[in-house]
């Protein structure tokens, strides 16, 4: 065990709360979208289990935050800035084995006294010497399984939720053909079960709309290139260069791209013009996103799989460690 930091807690008058923090990083989402997510070549390790982790710990400090707990809500955000990224294969795993392996640690509060009105220069108020403190046991393994359980609750949700994507697909193909009515959303995160929702369920589902329709317009790239249908590709390269411009994403991203202009284009190995049109290079698109949303939603479902063997694996450490102390049973 180790102390791990000092907290000096100011009550009103002087807010603030003073700690020793990571180092300021890109954002989480901002890292995937960057392609710096789902790098590993682990076949257990993918862009979405790693969006799910971030995720997950986000949800978990909101929680440790309900419970007025920000001793625990911070420790876990700094855990995971501070040894997520360091990772450039299997991170998930590799994030919560280290987790599940750290030892625990001490973190002392300091309360300060409420500093008063007056004088500056009067030297019966200068005292600003804790009234108390205390110490909050940290321990990583405990928050390690409250990660992976919420993870697994989370994986589940997120499996309801892609499987929307087909319906978001033709709400927008039923607005864009008749354009007279308003469209009508797939979900706005206000359903019925909101008693069974996670903290950021909305959120998520329009993070996870954003990335998929990312990763299936460059399925949709990659086809168009393998085609050779290069009037097609150069459209969708611009249209994807200008909706960049305009912070476009997600389904608006579609909706912008289905709306744009019908254009001949000359054919190169043709030798002569082609037809590019728009709704049927976003039908393209929408068809890569919902296998995107499958392959994610197959991956999703082996996360308690993966939970199970990461603790099997715990227990076998524990196990071994135990045999090789001197004087324990078998030396």
């Amino acid at each position: 065990m180790r102390l791990l930091a000092v907290f000096l807690v100011i009550l009103p008058g002087g807010t603030g709360l003073i700690r020793q923090l990571a180092p300021q990083r890109t954002s989480l989402v901002g890292q995937l979208r960057s392609g710096r997510f789902g790098a590993g070549d682990s076949p257990r390790d993918s862009e979405v289990a790693d969006l799910l982790t971030a995720r997950t710990v986000e949800t978990v400090a909101t929680f440790f935050e309900a419970l007025r707990d920000p001793v625990s809500r911070d420790w876990v955000k700094d855990f995971f800035k501070l040894h997520f990224e360091e990772e450039e294969h299997a991170r998930t795993q590799a994030f919560l084995r280290r987790m599940m392996n750290s030892e625990p640690e001490e973190v002392t509060v300091k309360q300060l006294r409420r500093k008063r009105q007056g004088s500056p220069n009067n030297p019966f108020l200068k005292n600003d010497k804790p009234v108390f403190s205390y110490t909050v046991l940290i321990e990583p393994r405990v928050i390690a399984d409250k990660i992976m359980d919420q993870r697994e609750e989370l994986a589940v949700e997120w499996i309801k939720d892609l499987q929307r994507i087909s319906a978001e697909n033709d709400s927008i193909l039923r607005h864009y053909k008749d354009r007279s009515r308003s469209r009508q959303y797939v979900y706005s995160g206000d359903e019925i079960e909101v008693w069974n929702n996670s903290p950021h369920r909305s959120k998520n589902y329009q993070e996870l709309k954003d990335v998929i329709t990312e990763r299936g317009i460059t399925r949709a790239l990659r086809s168009l290139r393998k085609a050779d249908n290069r009037p097609a590709l150069s459209w969708l390269e611009k249209i994807m260069a200008k909706a960049e411009e305009k912070g476009l994403r997600g389904d608006a991203l579609l909706e912008g791209m289905i709306r744009g202009p019908m254009l001949l284009l000359p054919q190169r190995s043709e030798n002569k013009l082609r037809v590019v049109e728009p709704e049927k290079v976003t039908e393209l698109v929408m068809k890569s996103r919902v296998q995107v949303a499958n392959d994610w939603m197959a991956e999703l479902s082996s996360a308690a799989e993966v939970h199970k063997q990461l603790r099997a694996e715990r227990i076998s450490q524990m196990f071994d460690g135990s045999a090789r102390r001197p004087g324990s049973a078998g030396q």
